[in-house]
């Protein structure tokens, strides 16, 4: 990896930050891009699932699909809060 980048260490160093900014900002991008329209997706689809559950009988199905709905808006709603801390702290500095 080290004769990839030449030159001295510092500038090996500055290769591979360099490089590793832009893996970096595409993964931020893809995994918190948009958080908030997944969120408001994720509340309708868990919404119309517990429509479902309300207007039908219930089956272990549909409440297995309803706890994992939960469990990923949770985290998204985690993702999404996080995400507005950060950005009224940038904001602020």
């Amino acid at each position: 990896m080290a004769n990839t980048f030449p030159g001295q260490p510092m500038q090996i160093l500055h290769g591979k930050m360099k490089r590793l900014k832009n893996v970096l900002k595409s993964f931020n991008k893809d995994k918190f891009g948009e958080i908030s329209s997944k969120v408001a997706d994720k509340k309708n689809e868990l919404a119309d699932v517990q429509k479902n559950i309300l207007n039908s009988n219930p089956s272990t199905k549909l409440i297995s699909l309803e706890k994992s709905l939960v469990f990923e808006l949770q985290s998204l709603v985690t993702a999404e809060e996080s995400f507005f801390r950060q950005k009224s702290r940038i904001i602020l500095i």
